[in-house]
């Protein structure tokens, strides 16, 4: 019984330890705020985009939802300097 408990406080362990971000605070509205000025260049959306941060097995998934109304048109590349 013992043996038991300890095998499940491990995991509880585990999983709050892989779950959890390593950021401070207002990571997300850094993050969302930086993608938004990003977007504006190539869509015309209202709103921030919405992220979604999950980490698995010591991998980071990232998921950024944008509703968009357009794809702006672009016809050539700027010069790079």
């Amino acid at each position: 019984m013992k043996k038991k408990k300890i095998n499940e406080l491990t995991r509880v362990q585990n999983v709050l330890e892989n779950d959890r971000l390593n950021v401070g605070k207002g990571f997300n509205e850094l993050l969302a705020n930086d993608l938004n000025k990003l977007f504006k260049d190539y869509f015309d959306f209202s709103g921030l985009p919405e992220l979604k941060i999950d980490k698995e097995n010591g991998v980071y998934r990232v998921v950024v939802s944008l509703n968009v109304s357009r794809v702006r048109a672009f016809n050539i590349l700027p010069d790079e300097k």
